[in-house]
């Protein structure tokens, strides 16, 4: 009933009181439907149904619930930058070692602001704690080992932040591939092209066709990044301009994955768009054999959980 922001609000709020409390490491997965704790070591749901009550809606907590998130982390980043305070070219990795120099400044304040707006949302969650604590609403506790079956809605959230060896052993292979490629095919990439060096759009994986031209000039030179001033990084090169050591590295990437889409088409995106895969991992992945829809997924998984395990507490 909390929808997106209230069940990212919710879920921040427990991970900090089970840190705060518990001195535990608590990373944190939400959508509109479910909320997902994976803490660095085992936790009875007695105790988190008893941290969930004594959560108080005060806006220190708010804060610093807020400040542990990544949308935190990107709306600061963009506000320095909007504010002058960073360079235009500055990468969002930067921001991790500004922070604490932001601390008490306006930036802060504007972006948390900002973010508490965006991303929190402050009423619904005080009502629903209330309903809780009233006995309005009744927390109910199923105890499941993993090996057990899961029902569609847990599964979902389960594969985007279990790591490598944790996915539930009774899942049928193909309920797996249905999964990650649901996934998948409803990211948001964006696309640009190096030809014409007119055209970027950002387009929902599932809609992108399988040939994948240029619409202004009809090239097939389209490549993926995340960067949305990619354009400008190519102008600056193709004029002769120094790039900074972050745009030569997007832009060797970017080039990369033109390579990847002009010889595999779709399938390269789809690879490329999964999380934690570089045009590196993609081509190893791509090349060989012709896959089965099936094990190309499969093999995207793999890529996913080790990528998932090798940095699962990176921020903590």
């Amino acid at each position: 009933p909390l929808g997106t922001n209230g069940n990212r609000t919710i879920a921040s709020l427990i991970a900090l009181k089970i840190h705060e409390k518990l001195r535990i490491n608590v990373r944190i997965a939400s959508d509109p439907y479910r909320i997902a704790l994976i803490t660095s070591r085992p936790l009875n749901p007695e105790s988190i149904i008893q941290i969930i009550h004594e959560i108080n809606m005060e806006m220190e907590d708010l804060v610093k619930a807020l400040k542990n998130t990544s949308e935190y982390k990107w709306k600061i980043f963009h506000v320095a930058r909007r504010m002058g305070v960073i360079e235009k070219e500055a990468k969002i990795s930067r921001i991790e070692s500004i922070i604490p120099y932001l601390e008490g400044s306006i930036v802060e304040g504007e972006a948390i602001r900002e973010a508490l707006q965006d991303y929190f949302e402050v009423e619904s969650v005080k009502k629903y704690l209330n309903d809780i604590n009233s006995g309005k609403v009744e927390i109910i506790v199923v105890r499941r080992n993993l090996n057990e079956e899961i029902s569609p809605l847990t599964k979902q959230i389960l594969m985007q932040t279990l790591p490598q060896g944790l996915i539930p052993s009774s899942e049928a292979p193909l309920n797996l591939v249905e999964i990650v490629k649901e996934r998948i095919q409803n990211r948001e990439i964006i696309l640009a092209c190096i030809h014409c060096r007119k055209w970027m759009g950002k387009y929902r994986l599932k809609y992108i066709p399988d040939e994948i031209t240029c619409p202004k000039c009809g090239a097939k030179a389209i490549g993926t990044t995340y960067r949305e001033d990619i354009l400008k990084i190519i102008d600056k090169k193709f004029k002769g301009r120094k790039l900074s050591e972050d745009e030569k590295k997007d832009l060797e990437n970017f080039q990369k994955s033109i390579s990847l889409i002009m010889s595999y088409g779709k399938r390269a995106l789809i690879a490329l768009a999964a999380r934690g895969i570089g045009p590196t991992t993609a081509s190893r992945i791509l090349r060989g054999p012709q896959k089965t829809e099936e094990e190309f997924y499969l093999e995207i998984l793999e890529a996913e959980k080790e990528y998932l395990r090798t940095r699962m507490f990176w921020g903590e």
